[in-house]
């Protein structure tokens, strides 16, 4: 096939350099998605326990 060199070329997507560096910059992706997602359950819970002393010192005030 008179096509076969051009899977040597720097920009072709089949090249195993190119489709090893579209998996690391997914795979960094991936990492960066969980530790945000991570951050947002952290910040909801510690909002949540803000939330549930503030109640109970009012609770306290009331009686």
């Amino acid at each position: 096939m008179a096509l076969k060199f051009l899977n040597k070329k720097g920009w072709h997507t089949g090249s195993l350099r190119n489709i090893e560096n579209v998996w690391k910059v997914k795979q960094k992706h991936e990492s960066e998605q969980r530790k945000l997602e991570e951050l947002r359950k952290q910040i909801q819970d510690e909002r949540e326990k803000s939330e549930f002393r503030l109640l109970q010192e009012q609770a306290i005030v009331w009686d």
